[in-house]
C-alpha cells in the first residue's frame, strides 16, 4: 500500500495514520528457505520486509516505514544471521512505507539498491515527507529521530537486471516492468524459488493504483508466475506462496477484462466500476480511504484506458547498449530486438514487461536487424563489417554472410515477397535483400552517401535519400533502373512512402522541413514545416495511417503529424538524439532509439486524435 500519496503532506494526515496501526504483534522473521527470511509489518503503516542470506553476506528488502522500524527490522535479522553482515538493502520502490525509514539510518556500511525512477522520488519528495513527520506530536520518538534525519538517498542503481553474489548464493534483483510505479523492484533466489515482490503484489489486498500501469500490470505478474515460485513476500498482509501470486494477477485480470469490456459497450466509468463482479475475490481487503477497493480499482483502471486513447505517455526507458539503432520485432510481436550499434551486440527486449531479457553478441558496429522467417536466426548489418550477417538466436552462432560494399545501414521493409532494401552508405548503392533465401536479389546504383530507403507497398518503386548530395534517387526495383535524382534540400536522412502509395515523405535534416514527393511523377508537391523540430531525422508510419512520427535529433523529441491535415499536432520529448523509431505491430507504443543517451525509449500511442 501506499499510505502517504494521495492526501496532502500535512500533520493531520500523519496524526491520523498514527492512530490507524493495528498494534498487532510482531511475528518475527519467518523462515522461507535454507537462506531466506520474511517478515510481517507489525504496523499497518509500514510494509513486509525480506532477507536473503549468503555465506559473505546478506540482502535486505524494504525495510520499513520509520528510522525505529528500520533499526528494530535490522537488529532482528543481525541477531537471526550472526556473523553474516548485512550489506545490501534493496527498495522495491519509492513509497515512504517501504523506504524511508532507512534513508534515516543507513550506515555507510549498507549499499542501498533502487530503480533510476525510485531514486528520483525520493531525492524529490524525501525532504517533505521527513518534515511532516518531524512534527509529529504523537509519536514522540518518531518525531525526534525524524527531526534528526539527514536522509542518504540510494548509491546503486538498477534499471533493468543485476545478478548479486552474497557468497555462493546469488540472487537477481531486475525491474519486472512498470506495474505498481515505473520504478519496480522484485528481488529473486532461483536456487530456492523465492521472490520478494514489493507492491507489485498484495496478498489477498486491493492495491494503491494511483502510480500504476494496469494493463502493463497483468503482464508483468505473468512473468512473475513464469518464474514458479513457491514463496512470495508480498508488499503487505499475508507471507504467501505461489498460489496466492496466481490469484492476485487473476484479480488484476479480471478487472482489466470487465472495465474494458464495459467501456467498449458505451457505459460510464463509474457505472462500470460500481457494477464489477468480485464474488471470486469477496475476501480481498479493502481500503477505501486509499481507494484500494474493487471500484476504486476500476475507475483506475478505467482512466488509464481512457487516458492510453488521448495521451502520448512515456512508457519505459531502457539501457539496452551504446548507440542503439535499428529496432524490430518477432513474428509473434512479444520480443524487440534492438540493434546497439556501440556495443557490438543486439539487445532483446521482452515487450510485455518492457525489460532486457538478453544480448547477442554481433561485432563490427550493428546498425540494422530483422528476425528471419524462421523464427531461429537474425539478419544484422554490421557498418564497419560491410555485410549482412546471419546469426542463430539460440546461441549467437554466424549461419552465413552477405557482401554489400561499405557501411549497410538499416533493413527496411519487408516489401513483397518478404525482399528489404538495404542501402550501403560508403559503397553509394542500395541492395534488394531477400531475406526468405538470404540472397541478394538486385544492386543499384545511387547517390553520394545513401541512407535508409522506402519503396511503394507493391515494392515496384523504392525513394532512398542521399545525404550529401541533397538528393533523392527514384529506382524502378523491376527493371533496375534509376528513374530520377530530385534535389530535396540540404542533408535529406530518411523517409516513407504514406498510405495509398501517392506521396512519399522524406526529413531533410538540414532544414528542419519534411519534403513532400509525388511517387508517380517524382515531383516535390509540398512540405511540412511548422512544428518540425531541430534536425529531423526519419519518417515513421502509425499503423492506422492517420499520423506519421519524426525523430528531431538536435531538438530530443518527436513530432506528430497528422496527415489528413498534413500539420504537426504535437511533440514528444524523448532522450537524446533520437536516431531511430519503429511502431510496434499493434499500433500501441513507439519505439525510440536514443543514441546520444544510449537508452530505449517507448512512448504510449493514443488511439484517437484529438
Amino acid at each position: 500500500m501506499n499510505y502517504i500519496l494521495r492526501v496532502p503532506l500535512t500533520l493531520p494526515f500523519l496524526l491520523l495514520l498514527a492512530a490507524s496501526a493495528s498494534g498487532a504483534a510482531d511475528t518475527g522473521l519467518q523462515r522461507l528457505g535454507p537462506r531466506e527470511f520474511g517478515k510481517l509489518a507489525n504496523d499497518e503503516r509500514s510494509a513486509n520486509s525480506a532477507v536473503f542470506v549468503g555465506r559473505a553476506a546478506a540482502l535486505v528488502v524494504d525495510p520499513g516505514l520509520t528510522p525505529g522500524i528500520a533499526q528494530a527490522f535490522l537488529h532482528e535479522v543481525r541477531a537471526k544471521i550472526g556473523a553474516v553482515p548485512i550489506k545490501y538493502v534493496v527498495l522495491t520502490h519509492w513509497h515512504p512505507d517501504h523506504a524511508l525509514g532507512i534513508l534515516c539510518t543507513a550506515g555507510s556500511e549498507l549499499q542501498i539498491i533502487a530503480h533510476p525512477f525510485t531514486d528520483r522520488q525520493l531525492l524529490q519528495r524525501a525532504g517533505a515527507i521527513i518534515a511532516d513527520f518531524s512534527k509529529n506530536p504523537a509519536h514522540t520518538v518518531e518525531q525526534k529521530a525524524f527531526a534528526a534525519c539527514h536522509p542518504r538517498f540510494p548509491d546503486h542503481l538498477i534499471q533493468d537486471t543485476e545478478n548479486i553474489d552474497l557468497g555462493g548464493f546469488t540472487v537477481r534483483v531486475f525491474h519486472p516492468g512498470h506495474a505498481h510505479t515505473a520504478g519496480d523492484l522484485v528481488v529473486w533466489a532461483e536456487r530456492d524459488r523465492v521472490l520478494a515482490s514489493g507492491d507489485v503484489f498484495m496478498h489477498a489486498a486491493s492495491p494503491y493504483m494511483g502510480e500504476a500501469d494496469p494493463y502493463a500490470w497483468v503482464g508483468v505478474l505473468d512473468s512473475l508466475l513464469a518464474l514458479h515460485p513457491k514463496r512470495v513476500v508480498a508488499g503487505h498482509f499475508g507471507l504467501s506462496t505461489g498460489a496466492d501470486l496466481v490469484r492476485f494477477r487473476d484479480y488484476m485480470g479480471s478487472l482489466v477484462t470487465q472495465v474494458s469490456a464495459g467501456l467498449a459497450a458505451g457505459r460510464a466509468l463509474d457505472e462500470v466500476a460500481a457494477s464489477l463482479d468480485m464474488h471470486a475475490f469477496a475476501d480481498f481487503a479493502q481500503y477505501p480511504q486509499y481507494n484500494a477497493t474493487f471500484a476504486g480499482n476500476g475507475r483506475d483502471v478505467g482512466r488509464a484506458l481512457i487516458d492510453a486513447q488521448h495521451e502520448f505517455a512515456l512508457l519505459a526507458r531502457l539501457k539496452v547498449g551504446k548507440n542503439p539503432h535499428q529496432i524490430s520485432f518477432s513474428a509473434d510481436a512479444k520480443t524487440a530486438y534492438v540493434a546497439a550499434a556501440g556495443s557490438d551486440r543486439v539487445t532483446r527486449v521482452d515487450v510485455a514487461t518492457r525489460t532486457v531479457i538478453g544480448h547477442l553478441s554481433t561485432p563490427g558496429v550493428p546498425l540494422g536487424v530483422i528476425p528471419l522467417e524462421d523464427g531461429k536466426s537474425l539478419a544484422v548489418t554490421r557498418f564497419q563489417g560491410d555485410t549482412v550477417m546471419r546469426y542463430r538466436l539460440a546461441d549467437g552462432r554466424p549461419q552465413g554472410q552477405l557482401t554489400t560494399g561499405g557501411g549497410p545501414s538499416l533493413i527496411q521493409g519487408p516489401f513483397t515477397g518478404n525482399r528489404y532494401l538495404i542501402s550501403a552508405e560508403k559503397a553509394n548503392k542500395l541492395w534488394l535483400f531477400n531475406a526468405t533465401s538470404f540472397a541478394m536479389d538486385g544492386e543499384y546504383d545511387t547517390g553520394k552517401r545513401p541512407f535508409p530507403a522506402a519503396a511503394t507497398s507493391d515494392g515496384k518503386r523504392a525513394f532512398v535519400p542521399n545525404y550529401d548530395d541533397g538528393s533523392v534517387t527514384v529506382i524502378d526495383l523491376l527493371s533496375h533502373r534509376v528513374v530520377a535524382t530530385v534535389a530535396v534540400g540540404k542533408h535529406p536522412s530518411g523517409g516513407a512512402v504514406l498510405p495509398g502509395d501517392a506521396l512519399y515523405a522524406v526529413a531533410v535534416r538540414g532544414e528542419n522541413r519534411i519534403a513532400l514527393m509525388d511517387t508517380a511523377s517524382a515531383t516535390l508537391v509540398g512540405e511540412v514545416r511548422q512544428g518540425i523540430g531541430q534536425s529531423p531525422f526519419s519518417v515513421v508510419l502509425a499503423t492506422d495511417g492517420k499520423r506519421a512520427f519524426v525523430n528531431n535529433t538536435a531538438s530530443n523529441d518527436v513530432s506528430v503529424i497528422d496527415l489528413t491535415q498534413r500539420k504537426v499536432i504535437t511533440r514528444i520529448g524523448v532522450g537524446e538524439t533520437p536516431i531511430v523509431m519503429a511502431v510496434h505491430p499493434d499500433g500501441k507504443s513507439l519505439w525510440v532509439s536514443c543514441e546520444g543517451s544510449h537508452e530505449l525509449d517507448i512512448l504510449r500511442i493514443p488511439q484517437t486524435i484529438r
